[in-house]
């Protein structure tokens, strides 16, 4: 994912990166700002982690137009593809 503004994530961080919650994890990293309509990237990381033992974050907003792709991949394409998911292989 290519960010607009700020340093690009790593691709460690980008990884974790979740928009629903699930079984193994109830907090999502992927935000909308319904104040500024954008979305918000709660990116976590472990670069000091033996030595502190504790995971930092940082918060990231994309920039209007990506949050608008990303709300209709999440909109459109996902359950597009969880329908052919169904209806092809189960």
């Amino acid at each position: 994912m290519h960010f607009t503004a700020s340093v690009s994530a790593r691709a460690t961080e980008l990884s974790t990166l979740t928009y629903c919650n699930s079984i193994t994890s109830a907090q999502r990293t992927l935000l909308f700002d319904k104040s500024a309509c954008l979305f918000m990237l709660r990116l976590r990381y472990t670069k000091n982690f033996h030595s502190t033992e504790q995971e930092a974050s940082a918060v990231k907003y994309l920039c209007a137009a990506v949050s608008h792709i990303t709300a209709l991949y999440i909109v459109l394409v996902l359950p597009f593809k969880h329908f052919i998911e169904v209806e092809c292989f189960n």
